[in-house]
């Protein structure tokens, strides 16, 4: 006889709910999904509020759960490892930390794409500014007949004896 899971609980915070955090005194593997129900914390909503999170803060509610719910001693380092690997396990995280080619985009190139894009456009009004200047030269000197010296003569003699 098949058994079909009729959960309609999302798996896509699996990795991170079934995450082994630590062992208690017996031995027995303590997982997200057990510590946030011994914190009476509904496992899914506490993993969906967490996803939807920055990583650090994400992080720091998940050490400030870490000190609620083991009576363990954590070192903070151990806390801090603990909860980075747990919020590197969320979708949202993953997906940040493990990018598209090309999907993101750091500052400094954005901020080199616009001083070139600033430059041809300055170079661009530059020329076209210049371009009209001297067109609009070339149609004064057109227009305005050339200047004569005066003293010179147009009319040409030829002297005959």
């Amino acid at each position: 006889m098949e058994i079909k899971s009729t959960s309609v609980l999302p798996s896509r915070y699996d990795d991170f709910l079934y995450a082994v955090i630590c062992e208690d005194g017996n031995g027995t593997q303590i997982s997200v999904v057990s510590a946030l129900a011994r914190l009476d914390v509904d496992p899914w909503e506490e993993a969906a509020r967490l996803d939807e999170m920055i990583g650090a803060r994400a992080q720091k509610r998940l050490i400030s759960m870490l000190d609620r719910m083991s009576g363990q001693n954590w070192m903070d380092d151990q806390k801090k490892a603990v909860a980075s690997r747990l919020v590197g396990l969320l979708p949202t995280s993953r997906a940040r930390s493990n990018p598209m080619p090309g999907s993101e985009v750091s500052i400094e190139l954005l901020v080199c794409v616009a001083i070139f894009w600033g430059f041809l456009l300055a170079t661009a009004a530059l020329t076209y500014n210049d371009h009209k200047t001297s067109a609009v030269a070339e149609s004064h000197a057109s227009i305005t007949p050339p200047v004569q010296n005066p003293s010179a003569s147009s009319d040409v003699r030829i002297a005959t004896d």
